[in-house]
C-alpha cells in the first residue's frame, strides 16, 4: 500500500433549497476551500483515524479494527459510529475494500470552519468514494437522504445546475455563473449552524412539494443564473424567498434579521443557521450595516466560491 492524497470541495446551495429534494432544478457551487484526506500504511493491522480542523488543531481520533470496523476507542462516540457506517456501507457497495492485515492510518484536514455549514461530512463522503474507488453517489444515497448536490460540488471545478430525478438519477450540468455585479454580493454567517440531515428528514415528511412550484423555483434558478443586473437579481432572490417562505411555513431570513438591512437577503441551504447571500449595491454601507449589527463573518464571492 503507498501513501494517497485525496481532495474535496465544499458546497453552497445559492437556489432550490428543499425543493431540490423533489425535482426542482438548483443552482449551486463549490467552494474555495474543502478537505484533504490522506491514507498511509501504518503498523497494527487497525484502522487509526485522526482529524484536523482548518486551525490545527486535531478535533477527533478514533481507532476501528479490520475488516469490520468496529471501533475499539474514539474521542467522539457520535462521529466514531457515523464513520463506521460510512465505512460499513462502503464495504457492502464494495467487498474487502481494505486487507485486514495491514493497518491504515487516515488524517483528514479541514479548510473551512467545521461550523459553516460548508460540507465536512459531504466532502467526507466523496473523498471515502475516490480513495475506496466507489461511485459516489452510490455511497451517498447508501447513508443519506438528502439530494446529493453537496456531492456533486464536491467534485466540481465551478457552479452547476443539480436536477435529481424521481429514481434518485442526479443530472449535473456544469454552467457558468460569474455575474458583472458579483463584487456586490456577500456572503453572511449566521452563526447558528443547521443539521441538514434532520431538516431533510423533517421536510420529507411534510409531503411532496406541487409540481407548479418546483417549476416556479426551476426557472428562478435558471434566471439567476442568466441575469447581469444587480436589481433584477435582487428582484428574483426576493421572489424565491416568498415561495420558500409560504412552502415551509417559515419567515423569511430578511424580516427577521436583516430589517433595514441596504440590500436582498436569501437564506441558503438549511434555512436558519448557516450563510446567506446579500447582495450590496452599496458595498461600503452593506459592510457597514453588518458590522454594526454584528455579523462577523462576511466574505465576498470571489473569496468563498
Amino acid at each position: 500500500m503507498q501513501s494517497e492524497r485525496f481532495y474535496a470541495h465544499g458546497k453552497l446551495l445559492l437556489t432550490g433549497e428543499y425543493l431540490v429534494l423533489h425535482g426542482a432544478t438548483a443552482l449551486a457551487v463549490p467552494t474555495r476551500q474543502g478537505q484533504w484526506l490522506e491514507v498511509h500504511p501504518n503498523d497494527g493491522g487497525d484502522l487509526s483515524w485522526q482529524a484536523w480542523d482548518d486551525a490545527g488543531h486535531k478535533w477527533f481520533e478514533a481507532r476501528f479494527s479490520l475488516p469490520d470496523f468496529r471501533c475499539s476507542s474514539s474521542s467522539d462516540p457520535v462521529v466514531a459510529q457515523r464513520l463506521s457506517q460510512l465505512l460499513l456501507a462502503a464495504q457492502r457497495l464494495k467487498p474487502d475494500i481494505l486487507p485486514a492485515n495491514q493497518g491504515v492510518l487516515v488524517h483528514t484536514r479541514l479548510e473551512f470552519n467545521r461550523q459553516w455549514g460548508l460540507g465536512s461530512s459531504s466532502s467526507l463522503v466523496a473523498l471515502l468514494a475516490q480513495w475506496l474507488q466507489i461511485p459516489t453517489f452510490d455511497l451517498f444515497f447508501a447513508t443519506q437522504s438528502g439530494s446529493g448536490y453537496d456531492l456533486a460540488c464536491a467534485q466540481a471545478s465551478g457552479p452547476l445546475l443539480y436536477t435529481l430525478s424521481a429514481n434518485k438519477k442526479p443530472q449535473v450540468q456544469a454552467v457558468r455563473f460569474n455575474p458583472p455585479f458579483k463584487k456586490q454580493l456577500l456572503f453572511v454567517y449566521l452563526g447558528q449552524k443547521q443539521l441538514s440531515e434532520r431538516e431533510v428528514r423533517a421536510y420529507l415528511g411534510a409531503g411532496a412539494a406541487p409540481d407548479a412550484l418546483v417549476q416556479q423555483v426551476s426557472d428562478l434558478s435558471r434566471s439567476m443564473l442568466n441575469t447581469e443586473q444587480l436589481d433584477e437579481f435582487s428582484e428574483l432572490l426576493a421572489e424565491h424567498e416568498a415561495l420558500l417562505a409560504s412552502e415551509l411555513k417559515r419567515q423569511p431570513v430578511q424580516k427577521l434579521l436583516f430589517g433595514d438591512y441596504p440590500g436582498q437577503v436569501k437564506s441558503l441551504g438549511a434555512w436558519g443557521g448557516d450563510f446567506v447571500l446579500a447582495t450590496a449595491p452599496d458595498l461600503a454601507a452593506a459592510c457597514h450595516w453588518l458590522e454594526t449589527h454584528n455579523f462577523k463573518t462576511v466574505r465576498t464571492y470571489e473569496e468563498m466560491i
